[in-house]
């Protein structure tokens, strides 16, 4: 402390500090720095025969005007070149501390997601529920997605933090280009680049990733990021759990999904097969025939969200119809009727010549919006004009699979 100095001269400081285009704690090493030189010039011009009176007014005209001495301070310190050391020191520093973020999420997650199983069990022995499943895996998505959350957070208040440190800047003065920078990095990732099952709310998640790391950029400390040892062990301790849960999780995830081919309605009184067609919600895809073709084989298989449909006796379907085309429709899954609600399939796929006199067609059935589940058909165009049902083949569930965009600009 200079308490023997002139009021002038703490002022000099202050408005020298307040001048500095640096980090909050090099300010004050600055500060400390040129009080020290004055304080040895002090003693120096005392000890030379100078009087208090008028050697505080001599070291201001010594050392000039504050503004330009913080100039010059801070040009010396901010070289060009350290701006790739900071942007590389700064991204080091926030991968580690968002992996320590992720690990923290993830560890919560588990804990709530223990308590929950917990109680639903013990509601479950007392009869007061019955069994559940998800059907939507969107939903893992999002569970997984709220960790991130944690990372989002530590990583950008990590990366704003020693970015300007590094980069010797005032925090408030890289936030701006920080943050925007990395909400659009973060914002392609989240929303672009991962692909995953989605939903809504997987979707609502991921995106609120990106929003974080700019709310954490915003929020980054001005000064010294210091790990304590008992954080180090918090995060040790931290990440055993996560060792110990993370593949119950993983179990979890793969098993907690209903999944399996749907089924016709059970044995009913009809009067004849186009009121049983009718039942089934059938009669929407096409006019129900009387007489349809014998096929030597019908089959499908479903790819990476997509469903490939084959049927033999190409000539003979060809002859009586054409466009003949692959559809997707909703079912409903508690039964395997077609969703009348929507009167119109979701996916259609025309269907084309292939080997051994065959027709093969195909459909993505995980692109479409609000779709858990899907039943095939093949209809085509008859002579008179009216699409009939050649076929109905089957369906089972789905969950839509693409990236958060893929999701909100999906039919």
């Amino acid at each position: 402390m200079l308490d023997r100095f002139d009021p002038a001269i703490d002022e000099y400081l202050d408005e020298l500090e307040a001048a500095l285009d640096l980090p909050a704690f090099e300010r004050a090493d600055v500060r400390d720095e040129i009080a020290a030189h004055l304080r040895d010039a002090r003693a120096e011009a005392i000890d030379a025969g100078a009087t208090d009176e008028t050697v505080d007014a001599h070291l201001l005209r010594t050392f000039g005007d504050p503004k330009d001495l913080a100039r010059d301070l801070t040009r010396a310190r901010q070289a060009r070149s350290t701006l790739l050391a900071a942007a590389g020191a700064g991204t080091w520093a926030a991968a580690g501390a968002a992996f320590r973020g992720y690990v923290l999420g993830i560890a919560l997650l588990a804990t709530v997601l223990v308590a929950i199983g917990v109680v639903v069990a013990m509601a479950f022995r007392a009869g007061l529920i019955g069994t559940w499943s998800l059907a939507d895996q969107g939903w893992i998505t999002a569970i997984g997605g709220v960790a991130v959350w944690f990372a989002a957070w530590q990583g950008s208040r990590t990366l704003v933090a020693v970015f300007a440190q590094r980069s010797h800047h005032r925090v408030e003065r890289v936030r701006p280009f920080v943050g925007a920078t990395a909400g659009l990095v973060t914002g392609w990732l989240a929303l672009v680049w991962f692909r995953a099952p989605q939903n809504l709310g997987s979707v609502v998640v991921l995106a609120v990733v990106p929003a974080l790391v700019v709310a954490g950029t915003l929020t980054g400390p001005d000064r010294e990021i210091v790990r304590t040892k008992a954080a180090r062990r918090a995060s040790l301790a931290l990440f055993v759990t996560v060792l110990v849960t993370v593949p119950l999780l993983m179990i979890s995830a793969g098993t907690g999904v209903s999944q399996g081919s749907l089924t016709s309605v059970g044995p009913r009184p009809f009067a004849s097969m186009e009121e049983l067609q009718a039942s089934l919600g059938l009669d929407m895809p096409g006019r129900y025939v009387a007489d349809p073709p014998t096929l030597a084989f019908q089959s499908w298989g479903l790819d990476h969200g997509v469903a490939n449909v084959e049927i033999r006796d190409a000539a003979v379907v060809s002859a009586r119809w054409r466009n003949i085309r692959v559809e997707a429709w909703r079912p409903d899954l508690t039964d395997g009727s077609l969703d009348r609600a929507y009167p119109t399939p979701f996916a259609i796929g025309p269907m084309s010549a292939g080997p051994s006199d065959s027709l093969v067609g195909s459909v993505r059935v995980d692109r479409t919006r609000d779709v858990s589940g899907f039943w095939l058909v093949v209809t085509g165009t008859a002579v008179d004009g009216g699409r009939d049902l050649i076929v109905s083949l089957g369906g089972t569930n789905v969950t839509f699979t693409g990236s958060a965009l893929d999701w909100l600009t999906a039919p």
